[in-house]
């Protein structure tokens, strides 16, 4: 018996459906059209804006005017010669959401002609809201034919990107994706229709100063913002005011309270149901009546059709460095409305990287603007986005080593050297070095580690800079054999004096005034002074050299000469290859800070997730902005004037260290940077969606993908080459 019910009630739907559209159909045969061509439609746009036209009734008059006399109106002054010819109302509109549309009449006479003929004053601007179905027509050439007195009112049919809602992003980007080839059209595509049918009645009157198509004047960036969308659900606001738009967690339940006691009636009496409907992160809210009166409202403003508070979170996720899937997470378990990933993707592909990449390119500017007036001393290290030799970005930084400035910052994708990680920090350095000599920049000395390839370049190519070794990274290279030495159970009492060690040679680099002799002359003091004998020969034509430090207390540490430790420390202090490159020591540099803004890149680009070229790219100029900005902070001060210290433990010395505490980051960039997204929305005619032109430098060009040219295989070829050791 059910089914039987429920057949009959499909039954019933399908007849009534029959006969609506069997009406719909009867009504459009009955309307008479033309069809412009687009460059009409342009042709008068372009008439339009050279005119002047301040108000909608000149508007009307001009496109009337230009329609009847198939000639093309050169300004207001000739709109305005036309007025012995008989005006017609005129109604034009926008698509909105669904594929319904909002008319907007525009009408130079309330009644119709008159019957001795006389023409119709201008009345104003009239605005009937009617839901209909959009009528879609093919383009055809202006048809030569004359409207006669029968014609009623002109129709004005526009067409646009209109996603209100992200169910249509979100469809939109399926078909881009099950379509490669299709992308949609760039420029605005009108069809201008005239309709002959009766002048609607019972029309709303709005201000003249309204356009014809229905939309309000744009805001300024100073101006407040009163302006909503045509269907009044959202609101507009201009990008300053969108950077600084606050939020605020309120549930559904509490809200759905509030809005039944702000509006528990309708105008006609009758109770209102509220219903609630997520959106990003916004809301909307509906009240319903039954006799069908609706009331929208949005919870948050919107900038060309996207809600701000999505906007502003996207950006927050990139510019504190977070994860869109752990915030992701973090918001389904707090049950917390969120963005699509798809949304995310595309603000930060569309919006967000081309603002940090911007940003950057002020600070660099400013930058080296302060080093181009004499020579500079650079600091260069590379960081792989990834632990081992497996890398896939190396991220190569150049900073000035008495200002700690960042200079530039490159970044190198293994396709683009071939597919060698090795590589990669070589072609980094090519490329800062190459950058910088195009901004004018004066280079004095080159500090890296002792990279082979970066040493052999250096030598060969750039033989008019001098090339210096950090010392932080030989100290650490050199304490790493110390304490491998050290490990035999004969050699342990090495132990002890590998911190020394390390220290000592920090010593002779700083003391020695970039004199070789004199470096080596300090250095092998430490072989005699570690068996508690503090005077030598040097054997170096400088007789009897002495220890500069006090009188010692007695240790059990020293060493007894000619033991195995003894040995193990002679051998390494004498090695040939370190003895051969001391003169790059004999400057004392050191690239320290790098080491410590690669570590503070790890916030923004952690290497434990994978990300594209572009968004890698970003996130690394995050974190040097970041660091630019705030490398110079003040330390805290305690009531007495003093330095403010934090006790901390280090795992590398092994016991507890004091840090300086600094003062808290201010952020002054993300006010502006935010501000800076906002416009780059506004300003972008296409939607969110829409895809946009890879970078000149994306690896992609070189091949799609990372591991091989091979085109993709078929999911079922590759299951069906798959055999598992389970299978019997």
């Amino acid at each position: 018996m059910e089914e039987l019910r429920d057949n009959s009630k499909k039954e019933s739907l399908r007849r009534s459906r029959a006969r609506y559209e069997e009406r719909e159909r009867e009504k459009r045969s009955k309307r008479k059209h033309i069809v412009l061509m687009e460059k009409t439609f342009l042709q008068w746009n372009e008439t339009k804006s050279r005119g002047g036209f301040e108000t909608s009734d000149e508007l009307a008059e001009s496109l009337l005017a230009m329609f009847i006399t198939q000639t093309p109106v050169k300004s207001a002054e000739s709109a305005h010669g036309t007025r012995d010819m008989e005006m017609f109302p005129v109604t034009s509109s926008t698509p909105f959401h669904r594929k319904k549309d909002i008319h907007l009449h525009s009408s130079t006479a309330v009644d119709p002609p008159s019957e001795n003929g006389s023409s119709p004053t201008v009345s104003g601007i009239h605005s009937l809201h009617e839901e209909c179905a959009t009528v879609e027509l093919e383009e055809q050439t202006l048809v030569n034919q004359g409207l006669d007195a029968n014609i009623s009112y002109t129709h004005v049919a526009t067409s646009e990107w209109f996603d209100e809602e992200e169910e249509e992003e979100e469809e939109y980007e399926t078909a881009y994706e099950a379509d490669s080839d299709y992308e949609p059209e760039s420029e605005f595509q009108p069809e201008i229709t005239f309709h002959e049918g009766p002048l609607p009645k019972d029309i709303d009157v709005i201000g003249a100063e309204e356009e014809v198509l229905g939309e309000l004047p744009p805001q300024q960036p100073d101006e407040p913002c009163e302006a909503f969308t045509r269907s009044g659900l959202h609101a507009k606001v201009t990008p300053a005011q969108a950077a600084e738009t606050n939020f605020c967690i309120v549930s559904l339940s509490r809200l759905k309270s509030l809005c039944k006691e702000v509006r528990s009636s309708c105008k006609c009496g009758k109770d209102l149901d509220v219903e609630i409907t997520p959106s990003g992160t916004s809301v909307h809210v509906k009240w319903v009546c039954s006799d069908g009166h609706v009331t929208s409202w949005c919870g948050q403003e919107t900038l060309q059709r996207s809600h701000v508070g999505d906007m502003k979170l996207a950006s927050a996720i990139v510019m504190t460095g977070n994860n869109f899937n752990k915030v992701s997470l973090l918001a389904r378990f707090m049950s917390l409305n969120m963005i699509s990933s798809s949304t995310f993707y595309a603000h930060q592909r569309k919006y967000i990287a081309p603002t940090i990449e911007k940003k950057w390119e002020e600070v660099q500017a400013t930058v080296l603007s302060k080093h181009k007036e004499g020579r500079i001393v650079l600091c260069g290290d590379g960081r792989n986005d990834s632990p081992g030799f497996c890398a896939r970005y190396l991220t190569y930084i150049l900073m000035a080593h008495d200002t700690k400035d960042v200079v530039d910052v490159q970044v190198v994708e293994k396709r683009e050297t071939g597919g060698k990680s090795p590589l990669m920090e070589l072609e980094g350095l090519k490329r800062g070095l190459h950058k910088l000599e195009q901004e004018g920049v004066q280079i004095d000395e080159l500090v890296t580690d002792a990279h082979p390839s970066i040493t052999r370049y250096m030598r060969e190519k750039r033989p008019t800079i001098r090339h210096s070794w950090d010392v932080w990274h030989a100290g650490k290279n050199l304490g790493k054999k110390l304490t491998k030495a050290a490990g035999k159970v004969s050699t342990c009492a090495l132990l002890y004096w590998v911190r020394h060690v390390v220290f000592h040679f920090w010593w002779c680099a700083e003391t020695c005034g970039r004199s070789s002799r004199a470096f080596l002359a300090k250095w092998r003091g430490l072989t005699h002074h570690v068996t508690d004998k503090h005077e030598w020969v040097s054997g170096l034509d400088e007789g009897t050299v002495t220890c500069s430090h006090e009188e010692l207390p007695e240790r059990e540490e020293w060493l007894q000469a000619g033991s195995p430790p003894h040995r193990a420390l002679v051998e390494l202090c004498y090695e040939k290859r370190f003895l051969s490159n001391i003169e790059r020591y004999v400057t004392f540099r050191h690239t320290s800070t790098i080491e410590s803004l690669n570590n503070h890149i790890l916030m923004y680009a952690s290497k434990r997730y994978s990300f594209g070229y572009r968004a890698f790219r970003a996130r690394n100029f995050m974190a040097v902005i970041d660091y630019q900005a705030h490398k110079d902070r003040p330390y805290k001060k305690d009531a007495n004037g003093e330095k403010k210290h934090q006790i901390r433990w280090s795992k590398h010395a092994r016991q507890y260290v004091a840090v300086g505490v600094k003062e808290a980051k201010t952020y002054p960039y993300l006010r502006e940077m935010m501000e800076e997204i906002f416009i780059m929305r506004a300003n972008d005619p296409l939607p969110l969606s829409s895809p946009i032109e890879m970078l000149e430098t994306d690896p992609r060009r070189i091949r799609p993908r990372l591991e091989t040219a091979m085109p993709l295989p078929n999911v079922q070829e590759i299951l069906e080459r798959r055999r598992s050791r389970f299978a019997v």
